[in-house]
């Protein structure tokens, strides 16, 4: 069973209708959802949506700061979806997964509910001067685990999964394989081998998010 989210970045105008965000370079990020009701005078326009649907593609690649904001951006367009605004923020890593240089980035997702029945966990490449998103895992926990093993030379993933009541269950396994991981069949027989990635999340009050790179 494959977890995916196709949304080319292309598309992703769509999912950035009544986008009015409020992005911190940091690790948390607070967005400002805008109505998009046709009566509202101050929906944005077409071209508005636009600018923020190209806005991976605008500016010159950079370190780690500029890939922070690139990530933020992102996840800007996915998560406008016109409703009331509300506090969005995540916790997460950049780190090389498949050898080509280049730090994905591994990102959970986490609102008011603080992840109280999982988060969604995001695999995102970057390609050029955006971030494509590879796999969406939903109802996902930490901690996340990178193990030496790989697969189609990607790292094999280890993530925290909770089972049909809602408790917290052993590592759910990720291995790659046709562009995307999937959930593995069995459990690495280099288990050991493994590589924190992000063992816990902070929630509001508690002390601040934390970018990992490696």
């Amino acid at each position: 069973m494959a977890y995916r989210d196709k949304s080319p970045m292309g598309r992703w105008a769509a999912l950035a209708a009544g986008l009015i965000a409020s992005v911190a370079l940091g690790g948390c990020a607070t967005l400002q959802r805008g109505g998009s009701d046709s009566g509202n005078d101050d929906a944005p326009s077409a071209a508005t949506l636009e600018q923020h649907a190209g806005a991976l593609e605008a500016t010159p690649g950079q370190p780690h700061a500029d890939a922070r904001k690139r990530l933020a951006d992102a996840l800007s367009a996915i998560y406008s979806d016109g409703g009331t605004a509300r506090p969005l923020h995540y916790v997460a890593d950049f780190t090389d997964l498949n050898g080509d240089g280049h730090d994905e980035a591994l990102v959970y997702v986490f609102g008011p509910n603080e992840c109280a029945n999982g988060c969604d966990l995001y695999v995102f490449q970057r390609q050029g001067d955006r971030y494509e998103v590879l796999n969406r895992v939903p109802t996902a926990r930490p901690p996340l685990v990178a193990f030496a093993r790989r697969h189609a030379g990607w790292r094999d993933l280890g993530v925290g999964s909770m089972d049909a009541d809602g408790n917290p269950s052993s590592l759910t396994y990720l291995t790659f394989a046709a562009g995307q991981y999937q959930t593995a069949e069995s459990t690495p027989a280099d288990d050991a081998q493994r590589t924190p990635l992000i063992e816990r999340l902070s929630f509001p009050g508690a002390p601040s998010v934390t970018h990992a790179s490696r």
